[in-house]
């Protein structure tokens, strides 16, 4: 599978010069204050965004690759999701197949079981929780097999639940070899299922690295302007405003 470089990225106004790369088989996890370029970059990672600079899905720069192939390759997870209509949870899963112009039932029941929505194929996506959607979401993008998954707040206003179970879906399929890359608030649900974070402020790349690399108190006080407790060794982590 491949993995995902972003070099020199310049949004005017969003991004400055930003350079990471998202590596096969990890989860990379995008931190930092509201309004720090978290969503611009997972916007240009997924070239929807106007920028200089370059990205690149493997040994390809993202612009010379067919839109087919591309979308193929690469699924993106919004930020937000709603269905124009009273769809079915199995006909909002197919929709995942539509680069593959193909509604393979394998992969669409693989990416029900995923997240664990196969109970709810006939109802209507509109009769669910706001959890239960975020994970018929989430399916829809893994029926596509994308080689790279960019997730914009997956986890945001769910309960406690669904966001593990989320962040479990979301690891368990960068685990089978694939590049994950999501936008995450919750610092410690960052500590326990990232591989890799990288710390953004003010549309800038602040640091890149391992957990316990990033999530050093101090540099989160000073980012996020409060006192941060970090305590790395317990199980699960834990990060907290004192």
């Amino acid at each position: 599978m491949a993995g995902l470089s972003i070099l020199q990225a310049l949004v005017p106004g969003r991004l400055h010069n930003v350079s990471l790369q998202a590596h096969a088989g990890q989860m990379l996890g995008l931190i930092g204050p509201n309004g720090s370029g978290k969503s611009s970059l997972l916007h240009t990672m997924a070239g929807l965004l106007p920028s200089t600079g370059q990205v690149w899905l493997g040994k390809q720069r993202l612009e010379h690759m067919p839109l087919d192939d591309r979308a193929r390759r690469l699924g993106l997870l919004p930020q937000r999701n709603q269905s124009a209509w009273a769809l079915r949870v199995h006909d909002v899963v197919s929709l995942g197949r539509l680069p593959w112009h193909d509604d393979n039932p394998e992969a669409i029941d693989w990416a029900m079981r995923q997240v664990g929505v196969q109970a709810f194929a006939e109802k209507s996506v509109d009769q669910l929780s706001g959890g239960e959607q975020a994970r018929v979401w989430l399916a829809r993008v893994l029926a596509g097999c994308p080689d790279v998954l960019l997730a914009d707040e997956p986890m945001a206003s769910l309960d406690l639940l669904y966001q593990h179970q989320i962040a479990q879906a979301l690891q368990a399929y960068a685990r089978q070899g694939h590049t994950v890359v999501v936008a995450l608030h919750d610092l410690s649900l960052a500590a326990r299922y990232c591989d890799q974070l990288a710390l953004m402020q003010e549309g800038r790349l602040e640091v890149i690295g391992s957990v316990h690399e990033v999530l050093n108190a101090q540099v989160l006080s000073r980012i996020y302007g409060v006192d941060v407790m970090v305590d790395l060794a317990a199980q699960p982590p834990v990060v907290l405003a004192r």
